[in-house]
């Protein structure tokens, strides 16, 4: 059965994939004065301008853009409601880090987006390898 770790104890954030006791994956992120796209932060929408159908999002030391549509639907939409969102482009000077409310977690077989009831295998993958993966999930 595999298992996803993640330690946040520290400022370094640890994530392990595990197969039973085996480690199959490992990912250390460590912080960064600058946003970078790929990373998660909890946000809090600090002003929504329904005109432009997007609102401004506090990600600590730095403002973010999402817009209303990257919002899932089950999360709240008013000033000062949190969420997390992922980082997809870095800021210029001119322009804010833009963020998504749809959280992506990309694997070796797999994406899981935040907020969605279905999954989808990659076309890279061989049809061979496709079949022995589903029949690996159909067990658990």
């Amino acid at each position: 059965m595999r298992q996803i770790l993640v330690n946040t104890r520290t400022t370094e954030k640890r994530i392990a994939v595990l197969d039973g006791k085996k480690v199959i994956d490992f990912n250390l992120f460590r912080p960064t004065e600058m946003v970078q796209p790929g990373q998660i932060y909890l946000a809090q929408i600090e002003k929504i301008d329904r005109k432009i159908q997007a609102c401004f999002v506090s990600l600590g030391s730095e403002k973010g853009f999402l817009h209303l549509d990257d919002i899932p639907e089950e999360a709240e939409r008013h000033q000062g409601a949190r969420l997390l969102v992922e980082v997809t482009r870095m800021g210029t000077k001119t322009k804010l880090p833009l963020v998504t409310g749809m959280i992506e977690i990309s694997g070796e077989t797999l994406v899981y987006i935040f907020g969605k009831s279905y999954f989808s295998v990659s076309k890279r993958i061989p049809d061979g390898r496709k079949k022995s993966l589903f029949s690996l999930s159909s067990r658990t």
